[in-house]
């Protein structure tokens, strides 16, 4: 099979697009790497062409950070200006970074609630009944279990249904408007699904209810 060589360009972006895949927090820490080197950059510059004679290395890179950690109006009175045009390169990559990094906190933020109402994080409860499945009798076992909790300090029912998270909660919170002492956890998979299953921790579980399906083949979905 012939190699075939593919620009240099072509491979760092490709190289570039497998690590932003990765998640925001490796974006973020490239997103820093970048940030510091263009203030390195403009601050060795600002040195090495006597921009501003008056300021020493450390004293020019820290207003540099300053300036584009938070992008404010440049003061005319802090230098001349080939120095007060190397503060607005600072300010405009500022704007651009402090935008980007804001963009990707919002957008992680959202991701995060968003899998949240999806139901698909891990329950951590001990001695909780599980109950695998969603129909219409689920209500009437809900009610059921909360009576027999009441003399219970705490407990918890973990409901693993092919439906939404949302959806769930809301149709037990409009059939079964109090549960007492009894919380009431919902999670979206299919009990059919060893990985959905290890979201209701089966392991820790006091006892395990299993709602038989609508359909001919309801024994074998069962077992």
């Amino acid at each position: 099979m012939q190699t075939k060589k593919h620009p240099l360009s072509q491979r760092i972006r490709y190289a570039f697009d497998k690590t932003i895949s990765r998640g925001p927090l490796v974006f973020t820490l490239w997103l820093a790497l970048v940030s510091a080197l263009f203030i390195i950059s403009v601050t060795l510059l600002s040195q090495v062409a006597h921009l501003n004679p008056d300021l020493s290395l450390p004293v020019i890179f820290w207003d540099m950070l300053l300036q584009a950690l938070a992008p404010n109006p440049v003061d005319i009175s802090v230098g001349p200006w080939p120095f007060l045009l190397a503060m607005l390169v600072i300010t405009l990559g500022g704007i651009f970074m402090v935008s980007v990094f804001i963009g990707i906190t919002t957008n992680a933020i959202d991701d995060k609630i968003q899998s949240l109402r999806r139901g698909v994080s891990k329950v951590i409860e001990q001695n909780h009944t599980v109950i695998l499945g969603w129909d219409e009798h689920i209500f009437t076992m809900i009610s059921e279990l909360v009576i027999a909790n009441e003399n219970q300090p705490k407990a918890c029912i973990v409901i693993l249904g092919a439906k939404d998270k949302v959806e769930m909660e809301t149709e037990i919170r409009e059939r079964i408007p109090t549960t007492g002492r009894t919380e009431v956890v919902c999670r979206s998979g299919s009990p059919i699904d060893m990985i959905d299953l290890q979201l209701v921790s089966l392991d820790t579980a006091k006892s395990i209810i299993i709602l038989s399906p609508d359909g001919d083949d309801a024994d074998s979905y069962v077992i």
